[in-house]
């Protein structure tokens, strides 16, 4: 496929590498005559449209979505290690640092390694607990990370941390599992 300079209608640099490999794929698919019987409309033109429109057409959300008074507050689904390395990357490479970050998660997942990650864009961590039974304790994410240095404050419940959060005047990052 020749599809030019291409926007993805999602957020997040790593969207637009996601994309790419998406459009990488499909061009290697198009050589097989069995792939272009099945899906014959598949053309350039479309699969533009198609990654132009990816929220519309989906109704996905909630990666790097702003909100709030003055659209400080960024929002983002991250809740594994991965998901957290591509939305912290993408903040990094767009100068978005100095961060309240708002962060919960559930226990079972490798929150070390996510806070230390978050190290990079986050002047002060506000752990909450989510409304979830698996759950990780906010004592016990906030212990962890001041055990890696960070600033951090326990924040109980999501809607408790963000408050604590909002009244900070700094830009907030809500991330994780919530």
């Amino acid at each position: 496929f020749s599809t030019g300079l291409l926007k993805v209608g999602l957020n997040g640099a790593f969207q637009t590498f996601n994309a790419g490999l998406a459009v990488a794929a499909l061009d290697l698919l198009r050589d097989s005559a069995r792939f272009r019987k099945l899906f014959p409309r598949i053309t350039a033109a479309r699969l533009v449209r198609g990654l132009t429109r990816v929220r519309h057409n989906t109704r996905l959300s909630g990666r790097m979505i702003t909100a709030g008074p003055g659209r400080r507050v960024l929002l983002d689904v991250a809740h594994n290690q991965d998901g957290i390395h591509a939305a912290v990357s993408s903040m990094v490479g767009e100068g978005t640092t100095g961060l309240t970050v708002v962060f919960g998660v559930m226990k079972e997942k490798a929150y070390v390694p996510m806070l230390k990650q978050l190290e990079w864009v986050a002047d002060e961590i506000i752990t909450v607990q989510p409304k979830n039974p698996r759950a990780a304790r906010a004592s016990l994410l906030c212990r962890a990370a001041r055990h890696q240095g960070l600033t951090a404050v326990e924040g109980g419940t999501v809607r408790e941390g963000l408050r604590i959060a909002l009244k900070r005047r700094r830009r907030v990052l809500v991330i994780g599992s919530h």
